[in-house]
């Protein structure tokens, strides 16, 4: 026999089994709606939730992180403004793409000012006061850019791991909010067997037969409140029965059986038929 209770308090809003009806291991029995459930599967839908939104920025950070390797090796190279844009037009780069290369730009700027007067400076068109000033501009500006192309190299692999580490703390508050709904239920489940996309399939537990058998009884009706731990219904498997012998110690000697002994059992009420059994 096995005594189905109520793992919660809740309402009783569909009973779906009647004494004597036989059932399936897994065949639905009855429908309970439970606020507790309901509060506790709604706090794992916000959590992953919150799960779905911290692999999307780790999405977003992994692909930022690659294409601003892809821009840093570009400019190490010496490559045009022209050419960065025109490769990485469609990729994906956050403010970093405007913080290096508009120091790029200015450090290639100052360096083309510096080739051209440098003729200059050497004919004595220029003075070579003017010289040294571009030299220093092309200086400041070679450094502002080497410090910007190391800060994002830096931020961006920073985001990247604090990313990461956002989705494994979203992932275990997943599994501990999963949990608080399994230790509510008493049992198990398989979180993608439950629909969770509106309020009534949050609060919605299914009572089913754990095992074969028929039912013998049961203590409420539709539309009953039950509370945690009160008998729903009573399960029996009739496909075998234990029977209970008291021997009197003097006929000990008589009786010799063994585990696995063959017997036959009369039932008075069926007009002492015989039934084959096992010790």
């Amino acid at each position: 026999h096995v005594d189905i209770k109520a793992p919660m308090d809740g309402m009783l809003v569909e009973v779906r089994a009647t004494p004597g009806q036989s059932l399936e291991a897994g065949q639905l029995i009855a429908v309970i709606t439970s606020a507790e459930i309901g509060q506790s599967r709604a706090a794992f839908v916000k959590q992953e939730k919150q799960r779905q939104i911290a692999a999307h920025t780790l999405n977003r950070e992994t692909t930022i992180a690659a294409n601003l390797r892809l821009l840093t090796s570009m400019v190490d190279q010496g490559e045009s403004i022209e050419a960065i844009e025109e490769s990485l037009n469609n990729l994906e780069l956050g403010s970093y793409r405007q913080d290096i290369l508009a120091t790029y730009s200015k450090m290639r700027f100052a360096a083309e000012m510096v080739a051209k007067i440098e003729p200059l400076a050497s004919s004595g068109s220029i003075a070579g006061r003017v010289l040294r000033e571009r030299e220093t501009e092309r200086q400041v500006s070679e450094s502002a850019f080497r410090t910007a192309r190391d800060q994002a190299r830096y931020a961006a692999e920073q985001a990247k791991l604090h990313a990461e580490a956002a989705l494994s703390e979203a992932e275990r508050q997943c599994e501990l909010s999963w949990k608080s709904v399994e230790d509510l239920l008493g049992h198990r489940e398989d979180r993608k067997s439950v629909r969770m996309d509106n309020e009534e399939q949050l609060s919605r537990l299914e009572l089913r037969a754990p095992i074969t058998g028929t039912l013998e009884s049961r203590a409420f009706s539709n539309n009953e409140r039950v509370s945690r731990g009160e008998s729903l219904f009573i399960l029996a498997n009739t496909d075998s029965f234990y029977v209970t012998a008291n021997i009197r110690e003097s006929e000990w000697d008589a009786v010799s059986v063994a585990p696995g002994t063959a017997l036959s059992v009369a039932i008075p009420a069926l007009n002492n038929r015989l039934f084959p059994a096992s010790v």
